[in-house]
């Protein structure tokens, strides 16, 4: 996945215990994923967030820095996106239950 620096105003590595994380944070209304979520997508789900080894910290830190660095001069707005800057999920999209199944095809709307 690329993301354009218009549409990541930050990024951060934290490291932890027996891991670190690299996390991409977003101008709110740059991508409709997140925006459809709410933004409470569970760390696993979250395609803005990377694990990253102990040994690859170093390595992590340093990509950081060097899109930090990118994103200085040109002065990315820290304000909402006036449009989606990245693509939706691809339709159709299908969701499952005990109930039935919802589905979308891009023009309809099915329940089953």
């Amino acid at each position: 996945m690329s993301v354009p620096l218009e549409a990541a105003p930050g990024i951060a590595f934290a490291p932890e215990r027996r891991r670190g994380r690299l996390r991409l944070r977003l101008r709110e209304g740059a991508d409709p994923l997140l925006q459809a979520t709410g933004g409470r997508l569970p760390d696993t789900a979250d395609p803005y967030r990377l694990s990253v080894g102990l040994d690859r910290a170093g390595t992590a830190e340093y990509l950081a820095e060097e899109v930090r660095r990118a994103l200085l001069p040109d002065r990315i707005p820290e304000g909402q996106a006036t449009a989606y800057l990245l693509p939706g999920p691809p339709v159709p999209v299908s969701v499952r239950s005990s109930d039935g199944t919802v589905s979308f095809d891009g023009t309809r709307v099915r329940t089953d």
